[in-house]
């Protein structure tokens, strides 16, 4: 058979891969940037002006991402479905493309195909297709690609529509994320290889290289003040240059051990930094350096795609619950083929029996990368479960966190997750109890989890004396420890939940007993004031309603917030005694 009849099943069977493998994410929800980005849609759908206000929710200095998620909208509107299998499109198009410039870059067909597919199941960049925000990275690279791949069409035919072609799409990659920059030094490569005269290299690049830094500035105007590379650059002139440098060798060596640690599979938390992480990343570079001296262009590709990335600082990565994982996205695109050449070098070496000990190798492969694929589609339910929280839509945050633990399991930062879930669950009285106490299994000895526990063993009769026992115990270990106010804080937070949850269901006195409980705790927190007078003001009301004697429990509300509007226009109603009498 021809490399050219390979392509229609190649490309079906990448496709049928991505379907396997990424179904499940057509059925994720928002996280907190993709919402923000919604909304963008519809207020520029409303004023097309507004897309270049720098008042934008997402103002990510990536106008070319930004307008191709507004077109998407114009064509699909705000469908969280939709644009996850936009996401997943983008990645499937990255895959091919790659598979193709590798060939073109003069890998053997083998190499090339097995390069797109294990780039396709690679988990590493796992966030690049869980997360709609995170669908820019997809985009630049599949630009970047075919930018490479008309490059290499021009160094064969020296077509000067080629080599526009190429500004352009080089142009819109960088626009639809900075990270792209890393295509010139790559295209010079390409190009020395192919041709040794320098001149007619600076020639031909050179003005590629004065766009691309004009192009560096009007982003950074563009871009919010929130973005990481905003962060870092303000970052920088409080650094001694010194640890500046250290930090940025710390975080260059993290992202390239986590190109080998987490590419097929899961052995370690993703979100926290191991210390032989760094020494295996250095060994990783030096291997990589020496394919970059035998002139091995994913060796290169792989070191290019990191270093724009090296520049955030160790704090912004380190604070990211998902871990650096849509930082790797274009450097995994040069290890997946450099992995692909060692699973063939392996295979080779075997002789007659390599081929079947290869095909073996690539079947435990995929299944590694598919069951570690399933754990960390947890985090997306996981950081959406936070958003939704945090958006007071608890419902849809409580299930989101469920199907985060039940998946996700310890690959998750799970004690965060069940603490969430405990937290918001006070608020619904779903299974508050039997939640706590499943989240004391894994986490016997966590003081913020079993104060909530605690605090619910209070609630019941039959087991306050034991609740109220274990409380003091563990403010007394608290205090001990350093961490008494925080505890503090904590208990005063849970009995805020379980007040506003018992408002929820109208049970007024057993609210405002809790609301009591959290205002000592936190007596400095305003807020709780404000919810325990409106405590107060809605007992007044169901028992003014039920022809009660409600006077005492307005008065209450009004001595704790007098200017609690509720409880002041009752009083101009129904009661004839001042605020302060």
């Amino acid at each position: 058979m021809t490399t050219r009849s390979i392509w229609p099943p190649y490309v079906l069977l990448l496709s049928a891969l991505a379907w396997i493998f990424f179904a499940d994410v057509l059925t994720l929800g928002l996280d907190t940037h993709d919402a923000e980005t919604f909304r963008d849609h519809e207020r520029i759908a409303a004023e097309w002006t507004y897309f270049f206000s720098p008042d934008k929710a997402q103002a990510s200095g990536r106008p070319v991402a930004e307008a191709v998620k507004f077109l998407y909208f114009l064509a699909c509107g705000n469908d969280p479905t939709a644009f996850h299998f936009l996401s997943v499109a983008f990645h499937l198009l990255c895959s091919l493309l790659l598979a193709r410039l590798a060939l073109q870059c003069g890998a053997s067909p083998e190499l090339s195909w097995l390069g797109g597919l294990l780039f396709l199941v690679n988990i590493a960049h796992f966030q690049v297709v869980h997360y709609i925000s995170a669908l820019d990275y997809a985009l630049a690279l599949s630009l970047g690609l075919g930018a490479l791949s008309i490059f290499i069409s021009y160094l064969q035919s020296r077509n000067p529509l080629h080599l526009g072609a190429y500004y352009i799409l080089v142009l819109s990659a960088v626009f639809a994320h900075l990270s792209m920059v890393m295509l010139l030094p790559f295209s010079l490569c390409l190009h020395w290889q192919k041709e040794v005269r320098i001149e007619s290299m600076f020639r031909r690049l050179a003005p590629l290289a004065l766009l691309l830094s004009l192009a560096f500035f009007a982003q950074l105007a563009l871009a919010s003040r929130e973005t990481s590379t905003w962060n870092a650059l303000e970052h920088y002139p409080d650094t001694s240059p010194v640890i500046l440098v250290l930090g940025s060798l710390r975080v260059f060596l993290w992202l390239v051990s986590r190109l080998l640690t987490t590419a097929y599979w899961l052995p370690l938390p993703v979100y926290t930094m191991q210390d032989w992480e760094l020494y295996l990343g250095g060994l990783v570079c030096v291997g990589l350096a020496l394919g970059v001296r035998r002139k091995n262009p994913w060796a290169l590709w792989t070191l290019l795609g990191l270093i724009p990335f090296a520049f955030l600082t160790e704090t912004t990565l380190l604070d990211m619950p998902v871990g650096p994982s849509r930082y790797l996205y274009l450097a995994s695109a040069g290890s997946s083929v450099l992995l692909a050449w060692a699973l063939l070098q392996l295979s080779a070496r075997l002789g007659a029996a390599g081929r079947y000990v290869g095909a073996v190798a690539l079947c435990i492969v995929l299944l590694f990368s598919y069951q570690a694929l399933k754990r960390v589609e947890g985090f997306a339910y996981y950081t959406s479960g936070r958003h939704h929280i945090a958006a007071d839509h608890i419902e849809k945050g409580t299930e989101l966190l469920r199907r985060a633990i039940a998946q996700g399991g310890d690959a998750i930062p799970l004690r965060d997750a069940y603490l969430r879930l405990c937290m918001a669950l006070l608020y619904l009285d779903h299974d508050s109890r039997a939640m706590a106490t499943e989240a004391l299994m894994p986490f016997p000895d966590d003081l913020m989890l079993g104060g909530i526990a605690a605090v619910l063993d209070g609630e019941d009769p039959r087991t306050r004396d034991r609740g109220y026992q274990w409380l003091q115990s563990a403010q007394n270990q608290a205090t001990g420890s350093g961490l008494g106010d925080i505890f503090k804080q904590h208990l005063s937070a849970v009995y805020v939940n379980l007040g506003k949850g018992y408002l929820r269901r109208e049970d007024f006195t057993r609210a405002i007993d809790a609301l009591q409980w959290a205002r000592k705790l936190a007596p400095e927190r305003a807020q709780i004031a404000t919810t325990l007078s409106s405590a107060y003001t809605a007992l007044a009301k169901a028992q003014r309603k039920r022809g009660e004697v409600f006077e005492e429990a307005l008065k209450s509300a009004l001595e704790i917030d007098a200017q609690n509007t509720e409880a002041l226009r009752l009083v101009e109603e129904y009661i004839d005694y001042g605020v302060g009498s």
